[in-house]
């Protein structure tokens, strides 16, 4: 038998060679984009290239290795920009460091008005009186370790206070006095309400005088959420245009040292649970529409130093009361119709005292035996007289 013929062996085939993996190619986000992220408004704050957003974004872009920086460094150079161009930055009175050539290192904690911590993040910004012009930016908010907004003496060109400064829980004193901001009166200060409802504020002090200018304020109101805000040492609304009564809720502000309520058009009669506010040293509610008399409980404030009533439609007399506090030394409450004697228990307080009651020929007048001077004759009206 002749065998079959076998076929001659052949290799295996080969598998061609597989190239060795490579990392996937990363993309770099761009300023814009990470900006995009950080906004308050998103991308659609720098769709108009008019804006004070977008200025800030070009000005960034001009930054060296901006790249390099990271989110938080990048939030507080942003936020710190959108204000130098909100407020018309150039004609600022001083700019020093917020202006340099953007061609070497820089140090923001080194700008006019600026200061840092030991971890260099912006605390502090004091930009009074620095003729800042323009819009009062909500971005100040992207500074979570702010303690301190000094901002008084500008013109924010009747700007409502932004509801984001509420949100700032570092925050401890708010100075916006005769910066021309404005109140919104279907809101109530909406940035108190703010910090009262995050439950972490831990605002001392609050300063809002002198922003008259037209309607800043008017038809605003306290808002009852102040109790919340249990840090507070002092609460200034002087000559501003706040209508409706004096919440209740502020007898819960304990730590209240001073509490300015003078020329607005406030209402109501002064709660009673203003005697639970024991560390109150000054009170000054004068050139108001406020009723009723004077509450007993005022005499729980042992700390009192001043209290201004003048200008109301208080009636009643003087409780005797107030002769528990040792330490006050101004009691005014001319032009009232609190009427009758002061009474002894007042006139023995130990200290140098000025009591100013009503003149001899107001209508309602007041007797007191003990005042410095009650008035003295007005000599432009032969026959008249005038407070102290």
């Amino acid at each position: 038998v002749t065998p079959a013929p076998v076929a001659p062996p052949t290799d295996a085939p080969v598998t061609p060679a597989t190239a060795p993996p490579t990392d996937a190619p990363v993309v770099t986000a761009t300023l814009l984009e990470r900006l995009s992220a950080i906004a308050l408004g998103g991308a659609a704050d720098f769709e108009d290239t008019t804006s004070y957003q977008y200025a800030a974004y070009e000005w960034l872009n001009s930054v060296p290795d901006i790249a390099d920086y990271d989110d938080s460094a990048l939030t507080e150079l942003y936020a710190l920009r959108c204000i130098y161009e909100s407020t018309n930055g150039d004609s600022w009175t001083s700019k020093t460091g917020w202006t340099d050539d953007q061609t070497g290192d820089f140090d923001e904690c080194a700008w006019y008005g600026i200061t840092c911590s030991a971890a260099d993040v912006v605390d502090s910004i004091d930009l009074n009186d620095n003729n800042l012009i323009g819009k009062l930016t909500p971005e100040v908010a992207l500074l979570k370790s702010l303690e301190l907004l000094e901002l008084s003496y500008n013109n924010f060109q009747d700007s409502t206070i932004p509801t984001e400064i509420g949100g700032i829980s570092t925050l401890k004193i708010l100075n916006l006095i005769s910066a021309n901001v404005k109140g919104d009166a279907s809101k109530d200060l909406e940035f108190l309400i703010s910090a009262a409802d995050s439950g972490e504020s831990v605002l001392e002090q609050v300063w809002l005088d002198y922003n008259y200018d037209g309607v800043d304020f008017s038809g605003s109101r306290i808002p009852t959420e102040i109790g919340l805000l249990t840090t507070l040492t002092s609460f200034s609304l002087l000559y501003n245009d706040f209508a409706g009564t004096i919440p209740t809720e502020i007898g819960l502000c304990t730590n209240m040292e001073s509490l300015y309520l003078t020329y607005n058009a406030l209402t109501g009669e002064i709660p009673t649970e203003v005697g639970n506010m024991a560390s109150l040293q000054v009170l000054s509610m004068y050139y108001n529409a406020i009723s009723g008399s004077l509450p007993t409980e005022l005499g729980l404030c042992t700390d009192m130093q001043e209290m201004y009533f003048q200008y109301n439609e208080l009636t009643g007399q003087v409780p005797s009361e107030i002769g528990n506090l040792d330490t006050l030394f101004d009691f005014q409450f001319w032009y009232t119709y609190i009427t009758g004697v002061m009474p002894s228990e007042v006139c023995d307080i130990p200290t140098e005292f000025r009591f100013v009651g009503n003149c001899p020929d107001y209508s309602f007048p007041f007797e007191c035996a003990c005042c410095a001077g009650v008035c003295y004759p007005d000599d432009a009206v032969p026959g008249s007289w005038a407070p102290l």
